[in-house]
């Protein structure tokens, strides 16, 4: 049998709930084959779930700001020199007041530049495996992630000759970012390894609600947490009652990504804002869809708050949050485990935090 066809074992448990559905993988020379199979790219999202919860900015050293303080920050990319990195340093440079400066590195220059007290945001990928039972069955499940990374290197790579692994990094915080099926399939394929990704900031389309002016706020999130020392982790909901207010009289801003929809059984919609009627059907105050671009640019001109949805979908279900793009404060914010498409459910129980 070619070996295209054989069946994983890391997804056999999953078939298991879906006895009548063939699923096949790739070996990973045939990864071009895997990125043409549309229905495989949503079971390798559905594969990786998981009975709990994530939120999306996790602060993993709440007093990170001291390791940080004195030093350059470095931005790992590649060497495309693209107009959408220009846009995106602008972004930082603006916004990110933490260390003594921030700029480009590519990763061969690492190594030959860095100091004992520099940072960096990169863009990573890895896979991981956590095991369960269900059904009386033992499962293993994977998870695929993909996040801004902000760290410093362990103080024992300085004694090291050697280029950096992920080992020596010490992470500060993370944001969790919603990989395309495209990007899900390069994650699952490329192992378990935590991998540095040198075109995030080249534009395209390998992320959801990624962009220069979502950039911004999630700048702003993690110097205010840091700035407070503040832990950010795992399963925090959010609630804010007095902002919550300004929206039975704001607009609620939702873009084409919040629409995106995959199924193990159907295509993704594209993010299709057509389908918002449907999905605020119960959600009584007013809201505008409009397209990625138009809500980037409303994010970034700062003249006044503009308040809008954030939908992020993770290996451990979704994120549903509504942001204030002056302050980049979540002023409110809800998980749901094993759901990956945003609901007029989702839209009703904001509609009853706000009345």
């Amino acid at each position: 049998m070619d070996d295209r066809l054989l069946v994983n074992s890391k997804l056999q448990n999953f078939r298991n709930l879906f006895n009548s559905f063939p699923i096949f993988v790739t070996s990973k020379p045939y990864l071009k084959t895997l990125m043409t199979h549309k229905t495989l790219l949503t079971i390798l999202l559905l594969i990786s779930f998981c009975f709990q919860t994530r939120a999306q900015l996790s602060i993993l050293d709440k007093n990170g700001i001291e390791k940080i303080k004195n030093g350059r920050t470095y931005i790992i990319t590649g060497s495309s020199n693209s107009p959408s990195e220009d846009e995106f340093l602008k972004v930082f440079k603006k916004y990110w007041t933490l260390s003594k400066g921030i700029d480009y590195i590519k990763k061969a220059d690492i190594k030959k530049t860095i100091k004992p007290g520099d940072s960096f945001f990169s863009l990573q990928s890895y896979r991981t495996y956590s095991n369960s039972t269900f059904d009386h069955s033992y499962n293993t499940h994977t998870q695929l992630f993909n996040m801004v990374y902000l760290w410093v290197p362990e103080k024992s790579y300085f004694k090291k000759d050697r280029e950096l692994k992920a080992s020596d990094m010490d992470g500060i915080a993370r944001i969790d970012l919603a990989g395309t099926g495209s990007t899900l399939a390069e994650t699952y394929v490329k192992g378990d390894s935590m991998q540095t990704d040198t075109t995030a900031f080249e534009g395209g389309s390998r992320f959801f609600n990624w962009s220069p002016g979502m950039l911004k706020i999630y700048l702003k999130q993690i110097t205010a947490a840091l700035q407070a020392h503040k832990s950010v982790g795992f399963g925090d909901e959010i609630t804010n009652k007095d902002q919550l207010k300004a929206l039975s009289t704001q607009t609620l801003y939702c873009n084409q990504d919040d629409f995106n929809k995959m199924s193990a059984f159907s295509k993704s919609n594209n993010g299709n804002i057509d389908n918002a009627g449907e999905v605020f059907k119960d959600y009584a105050f007013k809201y505008e869809a409009v397209s990625n671009k138009e809500l980037d640019e409303k994010i970034l001109k700062d003249e006044e708050p503009v308040y809008y949805l954030l939908f992020v979908r993770s290996s451990f279900g979704k994120l549903v949050a509504v942001i204030n793009s002056q302050s980049g404060e979540v002023i409110y914010s809800r998980h749901q485990s094993m759901s990956w498409n945003l609901k007029s459910g989702d839209l009703k129980s904001l509609y009853n935090k706000i009345r």
